[in-house]
């Protein structure tokens, strides 16, 4: 059995994919830790009149590594928001440039957050920076964390770069619209109604 010629190998998409969804379930996690440190904080006030301590700085540290870890999922997933007024309007071949342009655009941004973010993280390093708060937390930990989640991300673009211009040489645009335009109405309505049961789904 032969393998597409525009499919990335078999191996390095189960990484990414198994991968993003790792890291989507640890930011997940993270901002359910937010709604744990909240309620615990509201609960505490209430019943003792005394703060935990820092949970806002706390939940502003979770808050950046679930959004920084989950991108490479909604990639995957392409659950990035598009504004997409237009797009269905489009030809078929303006509407692969647009595809096109909008990952090359999230690409190159996404490499600049990794640089930025790399020399923040440089500089905490070496000065051996502390929050300014009570915790004292070192802030090469949030940092780290950010910037992992950024650099996967990175590195999931890459892979669908080259994916992309494998397409584009081997005249595939069905490959592009597959994985990188934004989900039609029908297939929004399939992800939605496919955990239902199918006298339900038949109903609607």
């Amino acid at each position: 059995m032969t393998r597409s010629p525009t499919e990335q190998p078999d191996a390095i998409r189960r990484i990414v994919s198994a991968t993003s969804q790792a890291l989507a379930l640890v930011g997940g996690l993270c901002i359910l830790a937010i709604v744990v440190l909240t309620v615990a904080e509201v609960v505490s006030r209430r019943l003792t009149g005394r703060s935990l301590g820092p949970v806002d700085e706390l939940s502003s540290y979770l808050f950046a590594a679930g959004i920084a870890l989950s991108l490479a999922w909604a990639l995957d997933n392409r659950a990035h928001i598009r504004i997409d007024i237009l797009y269905a309007r489009l030809p078929r071949g303006m509407r692969t440039a647009s595809d096109i342009l909008a990952l090359l655009s999230l690409t190159a941004f996404a490499a600049v957050l990794l640089a930025r973010g790399w020399q923040v993280f440089a500089i905490s390093w070496a000065s051996g920076s502390r929050s300014a708060s009570t915790l004292g937390l070192p802030l090469v930990l949030p940092q780290g964390v950010w910037l992992a989640g950024i650099a996967i991300f990175l590195a999931a673009l890459l892979c669908q770069c080259v994916a992309a211009l494998l397409a584009l040489l081997r005249r595939r645009p069905d490959w592009i619209a597959r994985h990188l335009s934004p989900p039609n109405v029908d297939e929004l309505v399939a992800e939605e109604t496919r955990d239902l049961p199918l006298h339900e789904v038949s109903d609607r």
